[in-house]
């Protein structure tokens, strides 16, 4: 089951300059518009989806709007950003599930770089592309014990590319709030 840290507010950090509080990542104001839209439209009792988390400078925004109340489960599955969400959160005391991966997807997927992040792709097994471990929404949401209603995307074009929504039962979830 991913691990979740206890509630705190943790130092501030400067959206318009280096990610001094971020290790990795190396210019916050990339995500600004992303942390108005969670500030103004995620609340503390909102069920948060991330897709995208990167080194977790939006998790933690999404936390602080949420109170740090633990109902965030943010997604990545770029095995070499793991290292720095995971010690972005303790570091900044942001309350938050991480799942090492894909979510939703029915497909084999594998992690390509972009610039300076990664995306995901389909990928061959038969080729030796070697595949990001995979979890279904029902899943995640057993493992956790809520029901997702929000989701938070910031996933680089996976919804352009139509894996999210053709592989996955989002009709068939109940939710309030999309922030794409």
């Amino acid at each position: 089951m991913p691990r979740v840290l206890p509630a705190s507010d943790g130092p501030a950090y400067d959206a318009h300059g280096p990610c001094r509080s971020f290790r990795g990542a190396t210019e916050c104001g990339i995500e600004w518009d992303e942390w108005v839209l969670a500030r103004a439209l995620i609340s503390p009792a909102s069920h948060v989806l991330e897709l995208g988390a990167r080194y977790g400078t939006s998790s933690c925004v999404i936390a602080k709007a949420q109170g740090n109340s633990g109902r965030l489960v943010s997604v990545e599955p770029d095995g070499s950003a793991q290292f720095y969400l995971r010690y972005n959160r303790l570091r900044n005391r942001c309350n938050f599930a991480i799942v090492n991966g894909t979510v939703g997807m029915r497909t084999p997927m594998r992690v390509l770089p972009l610039y300076y992040a990664t995306h995901t792709r389909r990928a061959n097994l038969s080729r030796g592309d070697a595949a990001v471990p995979n979890l279904s929404i029902s899943a995640v949401e057993a493992l956790l014990g809520w029901r997702i209603d929000t989701l938070f995307v910031d996933c680089e074009g996976c919804i352009e590319r139509k894996h999210f929504q053709r592989s996955s039962p989002v009709t068939s979830w109940s939710i309030a709030c999309a922030v794409y």
